[in-house]
Order: C-alpha cells, then structure tokens, then sequence
C-alpha cells in the first residue's frame, strides 16, 4: 500500500482468531489496560504471483475407464497428472489422445480460472514410455532443472585433439601419480558424459585387499 487512504481498520469483532493480549501498568492505581493486535482487510492487490503459469512440468495423463468422446475438429479433453504431486491436475485439449495415455509427457500451465477446479494448459511434447528407464531418467533430470543437452562446440573445442595420450610432462609433474598399473573401474552409468567415479580392489601380498576410490 502507498497511500494511507487505502488502509482500514475493522473493529476487534471482525476478527474471530485467538489473540494474544500484552498486560500494561496503567497509569492510575494497578488498573491494566488490555491492547489487542491491530486488525485489517484487503482492499487492494499490488501484485500478483504467476509462480504456477507457464512452467512445465512431467507426467502422464489420467488414465480413464472409457475413451472420452472428442469434440469439434477432433479435440478431446483430458487431465494431466504430474509426476511432482504438489501440483494440482492440469486440464489440456489434445487430437492424439490415443496415442498419449501411455507415455510421459511435457505439459505446460497457460492459465487458471477463477472458477475451475483444474488449471488449463497445453501438451508440449513426448518423453517416451511409462516406465522406461530412460524415460523415467530424463523425468528426473527435467523435474530437477538439470541441462542435459549435448556440450556446445565451445566446451568442446577446450579438450585436448583427439588421439590423445599422456605427456612426458604430466609423467614428470611431482603432484601426479601414474596409476594406469591400476585395474579401476567407473561406476557412473552407461551415457554418462562426466565420468568421474571409480573404484578399484588391488589383493595384496599379506592376503588383504587395498580399496580405492576415486571420485575426481
């Protein structure tokens, strides 16, 4: 609120919440004076949050005991249920509704009417199958923000050309320790494109094993 004309005050039974009273020493004999919190109401939005509008989300559509009947030009209705359950249904028109009941999809929020239940929005595009694990994984990586997409030609032109080997001077570095005697293997999963954990178990001449991990 910027002007003070636009603030009012209603009277303490306006508000029906519990109230904590501060016990002040009058100023005559030992009367107190009981003052209660100020209260108000709402005569004005300054701005409004759209946190839910136009953003994306993953997810499948509600699976449904009957086809529902398509409308004019094709169109059918149908409710998109996200994978993130804080969010409510989404309601979306689509003509290839067949085809998307059993896939993950991208749907994105348009807007919310006062007086619906659901939010409207629209389908963006197709994952792949319920429970693929590839699918499932891309789920979590779009869910999460996590930018996935092929290293663009400037990170790529940081790394050494290709064949590239050891150098005389990486061997001679005193902080370097050559280790390629060493069986390691890298648990990172198939497709990883930051291969950085490995592991390695070594069985020693007084029947023990040395263990190693590395994580770079």
């Amino acid at each position: 609120m910027t002007k003070e004309e636009n603030v009012h005050l209603v009277p303490n039974s306006a508000d029906d919440a519990p109230r904590v009273t501060n016990q002040l020493q009058g100023s005559v004999g030992d009367a107190n004076a009981v003052l209660s919190r100020p209260s108000g109401r709402v005569v004005w939005c300054h701005k409004t949050e759209l946190a839910l509008i136009s953003c994306r989300y993953c997810g499948s559509l509600e699976p449904m005991p009957m086809p529902m009947p398509a409308g004019s030009g094709g169109v059918a209705h149908a409710l998109f249920v996200s994978k993130d359950r804080r969010i409510p249904k989404i309601r979306i028109q689509t003509r290839q509704l067949g085809n998307l009941l059993d896939k993950r999809i991208v749907v994105a929020v348009d807007s919310w009417d006062c007086l619906s239940r659901y939010p409207s929005g629209h389908y963006v595009r197709t994952i792949g199958e319920i429970g693929d694990r590839d699918t499932e994984s891309e789920v979590v990586l779009i869910e999460n923000d996590i930018d996935a997409r092929p290293f663009a030609s400037q990170i790529l032109a940081c790394l050494p050309p290709l064949p590239w080997s050891v150098s005389s001077e990486d061997l001679a570095n005193p902080i370097r320790q050559d280790l390629r005697h060493v069986r390691v293997c890298s648990v990172d999963p198939p497709g990883c494109k930051d291969i950085d954990d490995a592991l390695h178990c070594t069985a020693l001449p007084d029947g023990n094993f040395e263990v190693g991990v590395r994580i770079l």
